[in-house]
């Protein structure tokens, strides 16, 4: 079985990057404990200063960092509620639109509906008026006549009834 040269290659500079790795953190190691036992030796009032210091430093700082989490927390809050407002006031235009459209369409069919009656209406005042002037004729030609007085009454009757039924389609 043959190894091939450059995975062997890459093979050797990964271990090789690990071992420098673990020797860095094993230098950095020895300095912080080289450094803490020369803080040791150093006297304690002017090491006190400096930890105050760093305490104070590290405080302001945890504070800083809490401060932006907050704020951020907030913002998310925000753009949570700010979402969700607006997915709400997408499906209200969207309900109105459709309404819009249902009522529009309920318009136009109420004036295709009236335009029909009208057109109804005046066909019935237009046969009743034909219906007025026919009895009008005969009414003429009954007039001369003395035998034909009572259908001669019935006639005029049923004109007038007629011109009151214009009357009423045409108020209305």
């Amino acid at each position: 079985m043959a190894v091939d040269p450059q995975k062997a290659l890459l093979y050797k500079r990964y271990l090789a990057k690990s071992a420098k790795r673990m020797l860095d953190r094993d230098v950095a190691r020895e300095r912080l404990q080289a450094q803490i036992d020369e803080l040791r030796k150093i006297d304690s009032k002017g090491m006190q200063a400096k930890i105050d210091e760093l305490e104070r430093r590290i405080a302001d700082a945890v504070s800083r960092e809490t401060t932006l989490r907050t704020h951020h927390q907030m913002e998310d809050l925000f753009h949570r509620k700010l979402r969700d407002r607006m997915s709400e006031l997408e499906g209200r235009i969207d309900k109105y639109l459709k309404t819009r459209e249902s009522r529009l369409q309920r318009i136009t069919e109420l004036e295709e509906k009236i335009a029909g009656r009208l057109s109804n209406k005046n066909e019935m005042v237009e046969a009743l008026r034909i219906e007025i002037v026919q009895l009008e004729k005969m009414s003429q030609e009954l007039e001369g006549e003395p035998k034909s007085a009572k259908k001669l009454n019935k006639i005029q009757d049923k004109i007038k009834s007629l011109k009151k039924d214009i009357e009423a389609k045409a108020a209305s």
